[in-house]
């Protein structure tokens, strides 16, 4: 029988060759942990308005240089190609309940909501990619463009394909990895590799 010797390192503590070592491994197995709840926001935003993503699972990507969505628009022509004050007062009429709620002002002693004044409520899911679907609505909200329903709607959705994609790319991204090794407290050899240690 021999005894083995092996020093264990912290992330930090690596050679940077020694942690991307660390990095190329992670990449191999890590999972992104956000798509259910990126697809739930999209999911709602299908709900309310007129659009159905075509296959839903295979109409869209994003991530890895992918970046795409395919979908198709349920209203009739006429609705679709609204535009400027008619589609902002078309949005107000039929959307703004879903995408709005009630301000709520703080009292001394008590809390109200108002009767007539409406703010913006990111809130189809609760999940961040909410308010990158939406922000495209809201600001023609604020200031109407020339633009028809359809381009509106196609904002939206690439919106929120760019964040997904985004996020996807800081969640693999080195310094996102270095963080998550940092916190986990994970451990290597001076090599980068795993440190597969029993404590007896």
């Amino acid at each position: 029988m021999r005894t083995v010797t092996v020093n264990i390192y912290k992330i930090d503590e690596l050679s940077r060759k020694a942690q991307r070592r660390a990095y190329e491994h992670w990449l191999e197995k890590a999972e992104y942990p956000w798509h259910d709840d990126n697809v739930k926001t999209l999911r709602e935003f299908e709900k309310i308005f007129p659009i159905k993503i075509k296959g839903f699972e295979y109409s869209y990507e994003y991530g890895e240089g992918r970046n795409y969505i395919h979908f198709t628009f349920t209203e009739d022509e006429n609705i679709e190609n609204l535009s400027g004050i008619r589609l902002l007062k078309y949005i107000y009429n039929n959307y703004f309940d879903y995408i709005s709620s009630k301000e709520i002002f703080y009292g001394k002693s008590k809390i109200r909501k108002s009767k007539i004044i409406y703010v913006p409520d990111y809130s189809l899911t609760g999940y961040c990619m909410d308010e990158a679907i939406l922000g495209p609505i809201y600001k023609f909200l604020k200031k109407p463009e020339d633009i028809t329903f359809y381009t509106l709607i196609r904002r939206c959705l690439n919106s929120w394909l760019d964040a997904c994609r985004d996020d996807y790319e800081n969640y693999f991204s080195f310094r996102n990895f270095l963080d998550i090794a940092s916190i986990n407290e994970y451990e290597y050899t001076e090599n980068g590799d795993e440190a597969n240690v029993a404590i007896l």
